[in-house]
Order: C-alpha cells, then structure tokens, then sequence
C-alpha cells in the first residue's frame, strides 16, 4: 500500500506479508479499519493516493467486520449457515410427516401450508394501541409457536421443529450427531465459542462480536475440509474479543492459514 491518505492516515506506507495471520494495532480513531476495509479491500493500484495492490492473488475477498449480518427477522442462526433445509428435510422422512402428507417446505416458517396464517410464521403480532406505540405480542392463534398443530405434532427424536429450533448449538450438535452437515456446523460454531447460540435465534439480536464469529464460521464451513488459504480475510476485532473471545477468534482465524 502507497500513500494511504483516508480520513486519519497521513501518507502512510505498509506492507502486508502473505500467508499469515497480521494483525494492525494503534489506538482508537487512528485510521485501523480504514486502513484495511477501505483501502486495502478496494485493491486498487492506480492513482498517486491509496494504491494498493496484491489482492488479486486471492480468490476472493472475505470481509468479517461487526455489521449486523442481517436486518430483517426471519434468518436465524440455522438457515444462515444453510443447515435449516437439512432439519426440514429431517423431518418431512419422518413417518409421522408421511402419514400427514407433509413435505419439507411445510417445516417452513416462511411458507405458506404450514406456517400459522395469522402471524405468518413470525410466532408475534403487532398490538395497535392507538395512543402507545405498536409492540410485538405472542400471537394468539399459535401462541408463539409459529406453525399449525399438524406440523407441530411430527416428532424428530421425540422433538417437534419449534422444539429444534429452540436448541442451543450445543445440544443440537448431540441430537444431530448422526447427521454429517449439521454436526460440522454445530462443531464449528462451538469452536468459535458460540456453543450457547439457539439454531432459531433471529440474527437482529446478535451483539458484533457474535456476527463476526458466525460469519467466519459460515466461511470455514462454505470451505468443506480445505483451509481459506485461496481467500484474503479481513476481521475486524470488537473490544468484547478481549473479554470473552479472544482464545475462539483466534482459534477460528487459524484455520484460515495454510498449515
């Protein structure tokens, strides 16, 4: 990098080794993520400010920084690391889905057949109170379960869907052990040290340092048994890390590098 000159940097020049894990350090407000989000990222060698250049000998470009991963209510933990299709196809080879003529999509909250109409699958409802400001309410045709009563009476291990999704990680990696893709899943969240994450918890209420964790997880396991050494990662560090998470971060960064 040449001439970095964005918002805190003053004509500063780096050089970023390959193939190893660097970390940028300085006090606050100094120009760190600047420095890496915003001109390293962008890769561009032209020009007498801000060239950078050398990330084109990636594949691509992971960016892991404390942004909410979503903003909308329905993703979950679950369908964000594409394991949820794998618990509704579970269910629909059930016998009691059989015998009910229930295929995958109706384990959906998203869908309509199986999903509570009223709530639409949301298990809330907005109360209009004409002088308050609207709050969600547990809705009252499902109670806050978000599906018909058929759905919800198909068992999985003796577990109906609503009862899945309210697992910890944890314990979803000891229900689902037999199950190759959702087990990799659970192992890699616990190894980030999101073990107590619930699979059906919504992504909106996930603090920074949760989102960072969950998307680098999502990235190792996009990746199968292979290391990210084809993928430049850009991590963010929240101030909790040093808290709380340092140990799994860091664990979980490693496996990005070559061995």
């Amino acid at each position: 990098m040449r001439n970095a000159c964005a918002h805190n940097l003053q004509h500063l020049d780096v050089r970023f080794p390959l193939g190893c894990l660097t970390t940028v350090t300085d006090p606050s407000g100094s120009g760190k993520s600047t420095l890496v989000f915003e001109v390293l990222a962008y890769d561009n060698s032209a020009g007498p400010r801000n060239a950078a250049a050398g990330c084109k000998h990636f594949d691509r470009i992971v960016e892991a920084e404390q942004a909410p991963v979503a903003r909308m209510k329905r993703p979950n933990v679950a369908t964000y690391l594409n394991v949820y299709t794998d618990i509704r196809n579970a269910f629909a080879c059930t016998d009691g889905a059989q015998a009910l003529g229930l295929a995958a999509k109706a384990f959906s909250f998203n869908t309509p057949g199986g999903h509570c109409d009223t709530c639409e699958g949301m298990g809330t409802v907005k109360n209009n109170l004409l002088f308050f400001a609207n709050t969600d309410i547990p809705c009252p045709t499902c109670h806050g379960r978000r599906f018909h009563d058929d759905v919800l009476s198909v068992k999985l291990g003796g577990l109906s869907v609503v009862d899945v999704l309210a697992h910890s990680v944890d314990e979803a990696a000891s229900a689902f052990a037999a199950r190759p893709k959702i087990r990799r899943a659970c192992t890699l969240l616990q190894e980030v040290g999101l073990g107590y994450l619930e699979l059906g918890q919504t992504l909106t209420t996930l603090s920074g340092d949760e989102a960072q964790r969950l998307k680098l997880a999502k990235e190792l396991l996009g990746a199968g048994d292979k290391e990210l050494g084809g993928a430049l990662v850009f991590a963010g560090t929240p101030a909790d890390l040093v808290r709380i998470g340092t140990g799994a971060t860091a664990d979980c960064l490693g496996k990005t590098l070559p061995a």
